[in-house]
């Protein structure tokens, strides 16, 4: 693969990160209209146990039910995370137009 090929390749990457990191980040807050909880972490367990309380006509009074108990464990996602550094102006100074600026991730 020539030198070019691979810079056209590079640039195209960066494009999908940026683009994909700037929608992920903007969409779900211009979507969201109500606060929500925050994400629950890999391995947490969320336990769950029902009651019930109920009347049977052919036997007077109040009847209690409970159920047995349930635990998920939450399973982390497989994929992978990105994350970006600062971006770099390579000529040393502030960000203005025109300048070139390179932009490293670190991808797990």
């Amino acid at each position: 693969m020539n030198t070019q090929t691979k810079r056209l390749y590079r640039q195209l990457l960066v494009a999908t990160l940026l683009m994909g990191g700037t929608f992920n980040m903007t969409v779900p807050v211009l979507a969201q209209s109500v606060p929500t909880a925050p994400l629950t972490g890999a391995g947490t367990e969320i336990k769950n146990k029902a009651t019930a309380t109920y009347e049977d006509p052919s036997n007077p009074g109040t009847i209690n039910a409970t159920s047995n108990e349930v635990i998920i464990t939450v399973a982390e996602v497989a994929g992978i995370a990105v994350t970006g550094a600062t971006p770099v102006d390579r000529n040393g100074s502030s960000v203005s137009n025109g300048d070139i600026l390179d932009f490293d991730f670190t991808i797990k």
